[in-house]
């Protein structure tokens, strides 16, 4: 969920971009307080002048881009596994998300976006005091890549062992699915429209119990607080951005587009142009709350999983 707040300040200020705060921001918060946390899996970006999407496990952990802050730093418990791990990014990432890996297509973006361009992308392991930031610790793993801003993207992902003790997650037994094709698109969207329809009839406590494994798994399993320490927050947040003057954004099926991750085990939702799926906008403002998406199948049920 993203979510309108006042220009960030001390840590923040280099995990979040002024006034917008990823949903997870309680993962955030629980990165600065040691009392709840668990030892954290952190992600770590150095970036200059390059689109680049960071993946840990084939599943996008960040979207950075030119403009953005850097160093960025984000917890990643909730998409490590027990054993080996990918840490990935894609350089010069395509507007859409379906397409990421993907020439750009003519005019969008591109004419604009060159020059001199650097990223530096690495992964460590950080005890409850400790942040990446403030930490000086060797990394698991890194990805270095200097060179030319380019509407070509380009692929780098290297391989890391974690000793991470949380039980598998249920992403890791979704049924994997080979293709996005015309049936699986359409199952995808009628459980999306679904969900929007919650979302529209202010059903917020419904549309939190549909992400119950979620939340479940963020807050309990990969950091060691419980569920309501991120169910209370939400069902606030959604309270509080979706009465007037801010408005749900509407549901266009032809415009949502779909990713497959996690190596097939998962879904990514979101609309053309990497625009947040269900979004709460005020009229004329940068104020929104968004609410990211990442569906899979179990035992031939869609549920949200991240």
């Amino acid at each position: 969920m993203v979510i309108s707040l006042p220009a960030p300040t001390g840590l923040l200020k280099n995990v979040i971009p002024p006034c917008r705060v990823v949903w997870l921001f309680v993962i955030f918060f629980i990165l600065q307080d040691s009392a709840m946390a668990l030892p954290r899996y952190i992600v770590r970006a150095d970036f200059s002048n390059v689109r680049a999407e960071v993946l840990v496990n084939d599943i996008p952990v960040a979207m950075l881009g030119p403009g953005d802050s850097s160093p960025f730093v984000v917890p990643v418990n909730q998409f490590v596994v027990k054993g080996r791990n990918s840490l990935g990014v894609i350089l010069h990432a395509g507007p859409d998300i379906g397409t990421a890996d993907q020439p750009w297509p003519n005019g969008v973006g591109a004419p604009g976006y060159t020059g001199p361009a650097t990223a530096t992308i690495r992964i460590g392991y950080y005890a409850e005091n400790e942040t990446a930031l403030g930490t000086d610790k060797p990394a698991l793993v890194s990805l270095h890549w200097e060179g030319m801003a380019t509407p070509r993207p380009q692929r780098l992902e290297r391989a890391f062992d974690a000793a991470i003790e949380a039980a598998p997650f249920a992403w890791q037994s979704a049924t994997p699915i080979a293709v996005v094709d015309a049936a699986t698109r359409v199952q995808a969207l009628d459980y999306l429209g679904r969900l929007h329809a919650l979302l529209a009839h202010a059903q917020f406590d419904e549309f939190i119990g549909e992400q119950s494994v979620k939340l479940e798994e963020i807050a309990k399993v990969a950091y060691g607080v419980p569920a309501d320490y991120m169910r209370a927050p939400m069902l606030q947040a959604l309270r509080a951005h979706s009465a007037p003057p801010y408005a749900l954004e509407p549901f266009n099926r032809d415009d949502i587009d779909l990713r497959l991750i996690a190596n097939g085990r998962m879904i990514e939702c979101l609309k053309r142009g990497r625009r947040p799926l269900f979004e709460f906008r005020r009229p004329g403002s940068d104020e929104t709350l968004s609410l990211p998406v990442m569906l899979g199948r179990i035992d031939g049920r869609w549920q949200v999983l991240r």
